[in-house]
């Protein structure tokens, strides 16, 4: 992989089989393990008569369980398993793609880096293919039927869950202005002002930001917590006055100190 880190992230995949020429190409979009080998699973099928049985062996054990959870098992899956899915385009082409052979397919699982002999033919071909900057593959949303429109973000087609991806950039902002701060205090000597590491710590309770647990429990502790930072809990004198039926008035009481104690 080169460029890491950014949309245009290049990424190869190799077809190879004993009946068949070595299939070589590469593929753009963020980094990721699933997409090169997902295109290799297109391209092999695509190679293949339709009317041939077709086994294809892959090393990422993730394509191989979403190929029978969203293709084998198609019709079973629910509509949110089907298009919130990782690269659900692509998945939906494949589901297509199968549904329109009369021969079968089939994936299995194979460890990588293990002596398998055409898994290492597959990496020495995607090498040469990255090296030699191949052929590059792209799906068409367009052959499709399941997915009417794709969501894109700053020019990018979303390849995960729109939901998922609002909770990563959200995350990502609440990161940037927690550092910003951080960054700011540190720059500014014999700073009095709000300590908002200890404030974090104190509201969220020491868990991360980047979590979205919730519940009312929760919801009431960390609520609770912020009303007293600012002075806002309700003391007995505004319960009195609220409800003078159920609370008493605070009684004014003096508290004395000695060197002997309290």
């Amino acid at each position: 992989m080169v460029n890491l880190g950014k949309a245009k992230c290049s990424m190869a995949f190799a077809v190879v089989g004993e009946q068949q020429p070595v299939i070589q190409g590469t593929v753009k979009g963020f980094a990721s393990s699933i997409k090169p080998e997902l295109m290799g699973l297109i391209a092999g099928i695509i190679a293949t008569p339709q009317d041939q049985d077709v086994c294809i062996r892959l090393d990422n054990q993730k394509v191989v369980k979403m190929f029978n959870d969203i293709v084998v098992n198609r019709r079973r899956a629910s509509v949110r398993a089907k298009l919130r899915c990782d690269y659900a385009v692509e998945w939906a082409i494949v589901a297509r793609i199968c549904s329109e052979r009369t021969g079968s397919t089939t994936v299995e699982w194979v460890k990588g880096h293990r002596g398998d002999k055409w898994n290492a033919a597959a990496d020495k071909a995607a090498k040469e293919a990255q090296a030699l900057v191949g052929k590059e593959w792209e799906v068409r949303a367009e052959d499709q039927d399941d997915l009417r429109y794709t969501a894109k973000m700053a020019g990018t087609t979303l390849e995960i869950d729109t939901r998922q991806a609002l909770k990563m950039q959200t995350t990502r902002r609440w990161h940037q202005t927690w550092r910003s701060l951080k960054r700011h205090k540190r720059s500014i000597q014999d700073y009095e002002g709000t300590d908002w590491l200890g404030t974090l710590a104190i509201i969220h309770n020491n868990k991360p930001v980047h979590t979205f647990f919730s519940s009312q429990q929760d919801t009431r502790l960390r609520s609770h917590r912020i009303k007293k930072i600012h002075g806002m809990l309700p003391t007995m004198d505004a319960l009195h006055a609220r409800r003078p039926d159920l609370y008493k008035a605070d009684p004014v009481s003096t508290v004395s100190c000695d060197d002997g104690g309290q």
